[in-house]
């Protein structure tokens, strides 16, 4: 191993797993791919203290996903800290939404953004920031 082990430098791949989280992670992929989007998008959360792995889990876990059932899975990564107001969230959130599912679909995904704009209405049933979504998802649907 050359990988320098400390607390803010996270394993990527399963080789530098020192803490046997590699199973689990694996486990985890697996149970999420089966879960399907038939009832919903599944949704999971990981939990710990700072330094306790959960970063190492999570680059496992897209690893999996990516080697193992990239024709089954689209993986847009998103983080909501590198925003400062609700609005730059929705709005960063969304459009990348739109690119991911976009590049990864292609001509089978359609105009992802036509169907932003159409299903924008839904957005305003999510409680604080739905009509701000809603407005945000047909500007977008507008836009791309």
């Amino acid at each position: 191993m050359s990988r320098d082990i400390d607390l803010g430098n996270p394993a990527v791949h399963p080789d530098e797993d020192e803490f046997n989280r590699w199973p689990f992670s694996r486990a985890l992929a697996d149970r999420v791919v089966a879960l399907g989007s038939t009832e919903g998008a599944p949704v999971v959360g990981l939990y710990g203290k700072w330094g306790y792995g959960k970063s190492s889990v999570l680059n496992f876990i897209k690893h999996h996903l990516e080697q193992e059932h990239a024709g089954k899975v689209v993986l847009f990564e998103f983080n909501p800290w590198f925003f400062t107001s609700q609005e730059e969230l929705l709005a960063a959130f969304f459009a990348g939404l739109a690119a991911r599912l976009e590049q990864s679909l292609g001509s089978v995904g359609g105009d992802v953004g036509g169907l932003l704009k159409k299903y924008s209405g839904l957005f305003g049933l999510i409680p604080v920031v739905g009509s701000g979504a809603s407005k945000l998802a047909e500007q977008l649907g507008n836009e791309l």
